[in-house]
């Protein structure tokens, strides 16, 4: 967004994805251990800019065998995928490795996907719910290597959804992000000119 500035510069060197700060940044970390099986799935910006390669080591450490389909993208890409134009092609995506891979999954097996247009896309889409990786790590820790037994690992560590804001208070929020967006932009602007 600010190529040229300097700030930008030095948080865009401070921004870590979990995966990232506990293998990179955190040096003796031990993760806990979790003898389990996962499907690992990769949201776009994070295969195309950072990798997933920093989880993946943290899984392996943690016990985890997991599979990694090439998946592409899930086809949900932020609110493309619930426009009424693009809700065809979200889908095809999805269906196209994704969410038959899901499908495929046993029940006991762990799905990982740390984007959030991701796992909204394979929740309603299939009957699994992804997790993120922070899930899986405090999962470990509560269950033990084995994690949660039977099908379904995920109920355990999932929130119950909030209740969907209303028009209007979505419209506040959107405005009044706009707002923090357009002063952020001013004040670097006007940083950098100095």
């Amino acid at each position: 967004m600010f190529p040229e500035n300097g700030n930008a510069q030095r948080l865009s060197r401070q921004t870590f994805t979990l995966g990232e700060f506990l293998m990179q940044e955190a040096p003796g970390y031990a993760p806990p251990k979790l003898a389990r099986k996962a499907l690992l799935h990769g949201h776009c910006h994070q295969k195309a800019i950072m990798k997933t390669s920093c989880e993946e080591k943290l899984l392996k450490e943690m016990g985890v065998e997991f599979v990694k389909p090439e998946t592409g993208c899930c086809g949900m890409a932020g609110a493309f995928g619930f426009e009424a134009d693009h809700y065809d092609v979200s889908i095809a995506c999805g269906e196209r490795v994704l969410l038959p891979e899901v499908r495929k999954t046993s029940k006991d097996m762990l799905i990982l996907a740390d984007g959030f247009s991701c796992r909204e896309q394979v929740r309603q889409t299939t009957d699994r719910v992804p997790l993120h990786l922070a899930q899986i790590l405090k999962m470990a820790l509560d269950q033990g290597p084995r994690g949660p037994a039977g099908n379904f690992p995920e109920e355990r560590y999932l929130t119950p959804e909030p209740a969907i804001p209303s028009k209007g208070k979505t419209l506040a929020l959107l405005a009044i992000s706009a707002l923090v967006i357009g002063s952020l932009a001013g004040w670097f602007g006007r940083r950098s000119r100095r």
